[in-house]
């Protein structure tokens, strides 16, 4: 969820650099996807390495 609510923020920051260096900024587009509720394939917990390591989050 961290992603998702600090994109907003990104964009910001993207916006102010591009802006000072002259650039104009007419929109962005972000995308997202998630599984479906149903889908079977969970995704590992942001605190597991793809190969299953704990990495000792919450």
């Amino acid at each position: 969820m961290d992603d998702v609510l600090t994109t907003g923020a990104t964009l910001a920051a993207a916006e102010r650099t591009l802006e000072a260096h002259g650039h104009d900024v007419l929109g962005a587009t972000v995308l997202a996807a998630t599984p479906a509720p149903d889908d079977r394939r969970r995704a590992r917990p942001a605190t597991a390495t793809p190969s299953g390591e704990d990495l000792g989050g919450t």
